[in-house]
């Protein structure tokens, strides 16, 4: 049965459904955060006003078409950190326009409104659309990339065909950790062998266009470098300091994999990515997981289409990646899980259950889902991280001092702290600068305590806790805590 089986409920259901869109995104243009909480955030606002790799304006691999765009809208708006959520929450909004038309396939025009409503009203997609970070316009262009594949999948046209391989290079301009995410045009490639039979000048063609669409932005950033053997140069060099065992990405060799899968899984993908932390999204999750759980045993197996099988794939391989090569510390590198999975979820869910209440429960989720998330989008423009928080108390010291920090201290340059602070890594460098100061009164943050204690054991005896400074982990998942310490 239909529950859109009158005329007046199908009109009155879908400007609902639209109200409701143009609520929620009006609310984002509305909650727009100044807050640079970050390293990579404040990597981003700097490289608005000059692009130097070198100077980490931004750091490597560039990131230029999400430069680009954050460049366009800070012609307009003055904050650079503004300018680049702006530019994420666009992106994010437009994204409706791919998603509807992948979903329109399988339902009614009027399930596909609500299809679409429920894919983006997930509150920690709403985070991720209004943090000044590459995820939010990464996403949006994931959409478009996922949508030419299955557009390209039924068309015979060559250069149609080349549409998936141009927004790939797109989406890698935007952020090079979806890379994985290629996998789609080598299985579409695949399909097309055996379905068409084309011809090997035909797979030259898209060969070349593959590599020439990367090209344009890759030249672009050896061009802006000097020469490529300094771009070289610059990309090991960042990779080596990235990839470091304090500080760096992920170490997969320091968790037993069964911990890691939980963590990605249930903390990560479940309470965070598709629950933002809510137990009420939880509860409800848990509820549409239920319901395809048993609908699934109810038929045996289901059945997959080309693209749908496409699709399942390229989640499979990001999420190997996520758990192997991705800082599992950081839930932000699983949201683009959350999107495709929602989709196949609704359209499954509508598909199998042509029920009233099935939408009710749908609808009721999308409420949630909505509130949740303008709390949080309100929460995050409005509430000081816990650095800025560390560099207000700071900035009213006026004794004679010097804090030493790790990553914080990008933050503090960017906000042109007043008092002296220094990055610092190894404990007996840090010996050797606090003796060529012994005037100055000595104080760190957390992370670099734990740094410390981690190459010679601890120093709780050494250090006297001043001052506890906190934020929303969600928004924060490594410094939403700062302890700040004072050496003895």
């Amino acid at each position: 049965m239909n529950p859109f089986n009158n005329y007046k409920i199908k009109w009155a259901s879908s400007m609902i459904v639209i109200f409701i869109f143009v609520g929620m995104f009006s609310w984002r243009f509305m909650h727009i955060s100044s807050f640079a909480r970050s390293w990579d955030i404040v990597d981003f606002a700097l490289a608005l006003d000059r692009f130097d790799l070198l100077a980490m304006q931004p750091h490597f691999p560039g990131y230029p078409y999400f430069i680009l765009g954050g460049t366009m809208i800070n012609s307009w708006v003055s904050d650079p950190v503004q300018a680049l959520v702006l530019f994420n929450v666009l992106m994010t909004m437009f994204s409706a326009v791919p998603i509807y038309m992948l979903v329109r396939k399988m339902l009614t025009r009027e399930l596909s409104l609500v299809a679409v409503l429920f894919v983006l009203s997930f509150s920690y997609i709403s985070v991720m659309s209004v943090e000044p970070m590459s995820e939010g316009a990464a996403i949006a262009v994931l959409w478009w990339y996922i949508w030419s594949i299955n557009y390209s999948l039924h068309k015979k046209s060559t250069w149609i065909s080349l549409l998936p391989l141009f927004l790939f290079s797109v989406l890698m301009g935007i952020r090079l950790s979806y890379l994985v995410f290629g996998v789609g045009i080598v299985l579409l490639w695949w399909l097309k062998l055996k379905r068409e039979r084309p011809s090997l000048r035909r797979y030259g063609i898209q060969f070349f266009f593959l590599v020439l669409f990367q090209c344009i932005w890759v030249i672009g950033l050896v061009v802006s470098e000097g020469s490529l053997n300094g771009f070289i140069q610059l990309s090991l060099s960042f990779t080596a300091g990235h990839f470091s065992d304090w500080g760096g990405a992920y170490d997969v060799a320091s968790d037993p994999i069964v911990s890691r899968i939980i963590q990605l899984l249930f903390y990560n993908l479940y309470w965070t990515g598709f629950s933002a932390q809510s137990v009420i999204l939880a509860v409800i999750t848990s509820v549409f997981l239920v319901l395809i759980i048993y609908k699934v045993f109810q038929v045996k197996r289901i059945k997959m289409n080309d693209f749908s099988m496409i699709l399942a794939v390229m989640l499979i391989c990001y999420f190997l990646w996520a758990l192997f090569a991705q800082n599992l510390d950081k839930p932000r590198h699983i949201s683009p899980l959350v999107g495709p999975i929602a989709l196949l979820m609704i359209q499954y869910l509508l598909k199998s259950y042509k029920s009233k209440m099935l939408l009710m429960i749908v609808l009721i989720s999308i409420a949630f889902q909505v509130v949740h998330g303008a709390d949080l989008v309100k929460s995050y423009a409005e509430e000081k991280p816990a650095v800025y928080q560390l560099n207000d108390f700071l900035s009213l010291q006026e004794r004679d001092f010097i804090v030493y920090t790790w990553e914080e201290t990008r933050v503090f340059q960017y906000l042109k702290a007043p008092y002296a602070h220094q990055r610092v890594f190894t404990y007996d460098y840090f010996l050797q600068e606090i003796k060529r100061t012994p005037y100055k009164e000595v104080m760190m943050t957390e992370q670099v305590l734990r740094g410390f204690e981690q190459q010679v054991g601890d120093l709780s005896h050494r250090i006297t806790p001043i001052k506890t400074f906190y934020s929303n982990p969600l928004f924060d998942p490594v410094y939403y805590e700062i302890t700040l310490y004072k050496w003895k």
